[in-house]
């Protein structure tokens, strides 16, 4: 304020101060990371015990969705419906990814576990087909559908929003972690099945207690949406959602400008899926079906072979952040190769170490070729339809070759009359891959916001 030469005191106007958004410390910007890895991985768990307990009780779902006179087909049947549920994961994955490119990867992670937790406990509730005849398997096809519509979106969101958030030098690590979350829930409902029949006994258990892994999946759900609400969203995306750089339409540009991103994904996941699920699905059922095992037996040595994934793939993920994700996968590829029969004639001893030890040699193969294989299939896209991408090409793989894993090893058997037939055909899909990852940029360090093929040499 002065006072002008003979008047009164004029006043300067005073420019308002913007307000100062401080910026976050390492510490705040640590925790939040690790709020997210923990919240992911508790999440990933909900998901896919839900979507996997439908496995592990595969024999049983036979005896109550399929007539009874011939017990084989009753199991092709089940894995039939088993399969279905991929066949949907493609839509779910086109559905919700192009939302997460839209609106954000944390949403749409709440909207599928909801989905997932919904159509699992309905599930339980489901009449048999002593009760209701052919309606049963209906029912049970109609919501292993939409447990596959949830899947595919999960696939969309959860591993976008880990690896745009995770520090570049630890991707590998981050994204592993997150994937042996998806694989325990195949040892704990194992576990929690055995428990069960133990507690109640086998007649009880048959008789309706069998509901209750899907009830458990159900309110495990709500658990995992109540976690997932309090996440963040990527920092990836919102740095360029606010430049304005998300693809309008991610589909088209997914299809028309990353052809290439999208044959990788799904030839990647060949490997990965027909093993994964050899573990996780098949196996159980092949012990006790085919090798005539004990079911507790069968059950445990299942279980603890799942637990080593559990265990190794995070190891396995930590190496690929130090010598490359290429390196890994070729590892990988070649031990799973030279030990699938090895595996399978083990697991045709008909005992406990055996089973274990066959089982013990895919999950190492498993850990090394997912250290280096999971974290790849997100690198290969841009954030600006990384979500659509691999909505599309991860559940696009999993549908041809993890959906179909379970009924063509049962195939395979019931027509060749050989137990050791599906080792051959996850010989040949790991032959395959290995002229696939010759040809696969290295993604380790790249920048996320473009595609690796744009700027890594092969």
């Amino acid at each position: 304020m002065h006072r002008s030469p003979g008047g009164p005191p004029v006043s300067h106007p005073v420019a308002p101060v913007a307000p100062v958004t401080p910026n976050p410390s390492e510490a705040d910007v640590r925790a939040s990371r690790r709020r997210l890895l923990v919240g992911s991985s508790v999440g990933q768990f909900v998901e896919w015990y839900d979507f996997l307990v439908f496995a592990t009780l595969a024999t049983l779902l036979a005896s109550k969705f399929f007539p009874s006179e011939n017990p084989a087909a009753a199991l092709l049947g089940v894995f039939a419906v088993y399969g279905a549920g991929f066949l949907a994961r493609p839509l779910g994955g086109i559905f919700f990814g192009r939302y997460g490119d839209r609106i954000g990867r944390r949403n749409v992670m709440a909207a599928t576990i909801l989905l997932m937790g919904a159509s699992t406990f309905l599930i339980g509730l489901l009449p048999t087909y002593e009760d209701v005849g052919i309606l049963a398997p209906v029912l049970l096809m109609t919501l292993r559908l939409v447990q596959g519509f949830s899947a595919g979106g999960e696939a969309s969101s959860m591993g976008p929003l880990v690896i745009e958030s995770s520090p570049v030098n630890t991707r590998g690590f981050w994204i592993a972690i997150v994937f042996a979350a998806s694989f325990l829930p195949s040892a704990v409902s194992g576990f929690f099945v055995l428990g069960l029949t133990e507690a109640f006994g086998a007649e009880a258990f048959n008789a309706g207690i069998w509901r209750v892994p899907f009830f458990v999946g159900g309110v495990l759900a709500l658990v995992g949406l109540f976690i997932r609400l309090r996440l963040e969203e990527s920092e990836d995306f919102q740095e360029v959602s606010a430049a304005g750089g998300m693809s309008k339409t991610p589909l088209k540009d997914t299809t028309t400008g990353h052809g290439r991103a999208v044959v990788f994904v799904c030839l990647i996941i060949s490997v990965l899926a027909v093993s994964a699920y050899t573990v996780h699905s098949y196996m159980f059922s092949f012990l006790a079906s085919t090798v005539g095992m004990e079911q507790v037996p069968a059950m445990l040595s299942t279980s603890f072979s799942v637990l080593a994934v559990v265990v190794g793939l995070p190891l396995c993920g930590k190496l690929a952040d130090r010598w490359g994700r290429r390196p890994m996968m070729y590892t990988g590829a070649v031990f799973l190769a030279v030990t699938a029969l090895p595996a399978y004639l083990l697991c045709t001893t008909g005992t406990f170490w055996g089973a274990f030890a066959g089982q013990l040699l895919v999950s190492v193969g498993i850990s090394i070729f997912g250290g280096g294989g999971y974290v790849t299939l997100y690198e290969l896209f841009p954030t600006s339809v990384r979500s659509t991408g691999i909505g599309l090409s991860y559940n696009v793989g999993y549908a041809i070759f993890g959906g179909t894993m379970p009924f063509i090893s049962q195939l395979l058997v019931n027509s060749t009359e050989s137990a050791l037939s599906p080792a051959f055909y996850l010989i040949l899909v790991c032959v395959v891959s290995l002229f696939v990852i010759k040809a696969l940029p290295e993604t380790k360090g790249q920048t996320l916001n473009r595609s690796a093929f744009d700027h890594v040499q092969v």
